[in-house]
């Protein structure tokens, strides 16, 4: 006999009330455990790169103790900041479904550049190289999105143009740095914490929430995973991508910045092939290189995996060409199970 709610009643039906049968009670429910072959293939697909890390870190630190020790963690988080805030900015790109090849380049020249306008006092300095870093991720932007080039082909050619321009800058010379408010940027430590570390933490949490509360940060998923269907809800998809080359540029300047003040110094070869190790750290991450899926903080994450991996290798005493060989078969790796998972996800 079926029961009714008296008129006026706010009373919710029974069924609404009585939880679900598979929160009732059990261990499983009471820790929210998965259940089943499918619960924990979705656990692991939720957390696999936290699993792997952590992995990483247990079984280099029973090997080499000193793996674990405060001053080795300490040095893999300021050595991963410079390239931690290029991965940031190559995330933006990736989620609207292109790359830029150009950040390491284009923080090599911010480095050059800055010192170059230190003379002028820090706001010359910093307005000259952030107006640059803005150019180059202008340019990028409108070639890609209005020209409708490929990224590949745009950001190599930006690629190949800042590698001369930093070598014109200073007819090839490096320059020293002896400005002592450029130093100061990242002189500073905290809680044994490097000043480069909180600019790397800093940028990466500053961005994390903007994808995640900004209406930009949802257009940017919006246009990565579909650029038509973006468009025609009103989104302005060209305008959105133009601006995450700019913004990726904009970190490359940041970048470079930073590196110049750790290193008191500026290089026009400087972070060779680290656009790639940024990359890979974006890939590692598990952002679809097809754009519309990815996080700051898996990045991050990815960024970390990448040096805890060289550190542990060297403390191993493994020759840099192995090192190269197992890096580039954790991004196969990495890039294989994310097409398995979304495979048995479709």
């Amino acid at each position: 006999m079926s029961q009714t709610n008296p008129a006026g009643s706010s009373a919710p039906p029974a069924d609404q009330v009585l939880p679900p049968p598979h929160r009732a009670g059990g261990l499983l429910s009471a820790l929210n455990l998965p259940r089943g072959r499918e619960g924990w293939l979705g656990l692991l697909r939720a957390n696999g790169l936290i699993i792997f890390f952590a992995l990483l870190i247990v079984v280099f630190s029973l090997i080499k103790p000193e793996f674990a020790s405060m001053a080795n963690l300490r040095n893999i988080l300021q050595s991963a900041s410079v390239m931690g805030i290029l991965a940031v900015g190559q995330t933006l790109v990736v989620l609207t479904g292109g790359f830029d090849l150009g950040v390491a380049r284009m923080a090599a020249t911010a480095g050059m550049i800055v010192l170059l306008a230190a003379s002028g006092g820090p706001l010359v300095a910093v307005v000259a190289t952030a107006a640059l870093a803005c150019l180059v991720g202008l340019v990028n932007g409108l070639l890609v999105a209005k020209g409708k080039v490929a990224p590949f082909v745009v950001t190599l050619g930006m690629y190949t143009i800042l590698g001369s321009v930093t070598l014109l800058v200073n007819n090839g010379g490096s320059i020293n740095d002896t400005t002592t408010w450029l130093r100061g940027l990242t002189s500073f430590s905290l809680f044994t914490l490097s000043g480069s570390t909180y600019w790397f933490f800093g940028v990466a949490i500053l961005f994390q929430l903007i994808l995640s509360h900004t209406r930009y940060g949802r257009s940017l998923y919006a246009v990565g995973g579909n650029h038509e269907a973006a468009r025609l809800a009103g989104i302005r998809a060209d305008r959105v991508v133009v601006s995450a080359y700019v913004l990726c540029a904009l970190l490359a300047g940041l970048a470079g910045i930073l590196l110049t003040s750790r290193l008191h110094m500026a290089s026009p070869v400087a972070l060779p092939g680290v656009e790639l190790d940024a990359m890979a750290a974006v890939i590692i991450g598990g952002t679809r290189m097809s754009g519309g899926f990815g996080s700051i903080w898996r990045t991050v994450v990815g960024v970390l995996v990448l040096y805890s991996l060289t550190s542990g290798l060297v403390l191993l005493g493994v020759a840099a060409y192995w090192q190269g060989i197992l890096k580039g078969a954790v991004i196969i790796v990495a890039v294989f199970v994310d097409v398995i998972f979304n495979r048995k996800r479709r």
